[in-house]
C-alpha cells in the first residue's frame, strides 16, 4: 500500500483545483518507476537551465 502524505495530498488538491486542463493539461499514464527518475531529471534539469541566469 502507498502512503501519501498530507502535504502531498494538500498540494494535488490545490493543483487539481486551480490548474487550467485547457492550456496546460497534456495527458496522463502510469509511470513505470524506472522512468521516475528520468522524468524527474528532465524536469529539475530544465528549471535549473531557466532559472540559473
Amino acid at each position: 500500500m502507498e502512503k501519501i502524505g498530507i502535504y502531498e495530498q494538500l498540494i494535488t488538491q490545490v493543483i487539481e483545483q486551480n490548474l487550467n486542463r485547457d492550456q496546460f493539461y497534456v495527458g496522463e499514464r502510469q509511470l513505470e518507476s524506472a522512468e521516475a527518475a528520468t522524468w524527474l531529471s528532465l524536469f529539475l534539469g530544465k528549471l535549473i537551465e531557466k532559472y540559473k541566469r
